[in-house]
């Protein structure tokens, strides 16, 4: 039974789960870099301690340095929970390739990942996720704590796909925002969302993932909760490229293209709804020229 949890990071995100779970009698302790948003925190090392669970809820370019500030104080029997989503810049690894270097292979640790925005949470609206480890027991623990909550869950096996469909869908998500910027409508998103649906899927078979990943929560779902959501940031980078012609919304789909470009190597160019995105953005095309050819006119 799970009696203590921790949160490394205090943002959104982290204020959401904790909100899912606050009729479980759980005691629950957070710590964050930005000692300003945690009335006399604790050190990382008593926060940890002891803790049955720990969510790493911090962005993806800080997993690695998160890791390495808390697994000396980790408990044997805890569970490590990321929902962090990206790939790592100077390496080009995704989260679940992060932390299997970070750990010793004793530690269990999975992957949350889904249709999470955190306002709808915070709001007590239902919410969804996959839990991904490659053994099944942490799945059991995750499984049994958000049991009668609000957050449908499902376990998977796939970690690296669900790794991926995590970076995927906040890339794919800024074309959503884009598309919403020049008022396609939505037989366009539909059409859209089909052709991506197929590129997403080939995609992560070529990283290495199973194609059906794609049809989970993290996926699918998560990907019709980014991309269709005006509260998403990727989204909303989206929709700014287009209206401005610059953005300065700091989101994880803008920060892992250049990594996912370099992990793909020059197979990338293969991929037409990436490759979109990349010519707007990181080669400043311009957009109605770009995404107009989709279409023929």
């Amino acid at each position: 039974m799970v009696k203590k949890i921790a949160f490394i990071g205090a943002g959104n995100i982290a204020q959401a789960i904790n909100k899912i779970l606050e009729r479980k009698n759980i005691v629950t302790e957070f710590w964050d870099k930005d000692i300003s948003k945690i009335i006399n925190q604790k050190n990382i090392d008593e926060v940890v301690k002891d803790a049955d669970v720990v969510f790493l809820c911090v962005p993806s370019f800080a997993t690695r340095d998160a890791i390495s500030s808390i697994k000396n104080f980790l408990s044997n029997n805890s569970v490590v929970v990321s929902v962090s989503k990206g790939i790592e810049e100077l390496s080009s690894k995704t989260v679940d390739v992060i932390i299997e270097e970070s750990f010793s292979e004793k530690q269990k640790w999975g992957l949350l990942y889904g249709p999470m925005l955190a306002d709808e949470i915070m709001n007590e609206k239902i919410s969804a996720a996959v839990y991904a480890s490659k053994e099944k027991i942490s799945g059991e623990i995750i499984s049994g704590l958000f049991s009668e909550t609000k957050l449908k869950l499902s376990t998977n096996l796939d970690v690296k796909g669900v790794a991926l469909c995590g970076v995927l869908k906040n890339i794919y998500s800024i074309l959503f925002g884009m598309f919403d910027g020049l008022s396609m409508g939505n037989n366009a998103n539909g059409w859209l969302f089909t052709n991506i649906l197929e590129e997403f899927k080939n995609v992560i078979f070529f990283l290495g993932g199973e194609k059906n990943t794609v049809e989970s929560f993290a996926g699918v779902g998560d990907l019709i909760a980014t991309g269709f959501s005006s509260r998403s940031k990727n989204h909303s980078f989206g929709f700014e490229i287009i209206k401005k012609g610059s953005s300065n919304i700091f989101c994880e789909g803008f920060i892992s293209l250049p990594s996912l470009i370099k992990l793909m190597g020059e197979n990338f160019s293969d991929y037409k709804f990436l490759s979109a995105i990349n010519k707007i953005i990181l080669d400043k095309k311009n957009p109605h020229e770009i995404l107009n050819l989709f279409f023929d006119f």
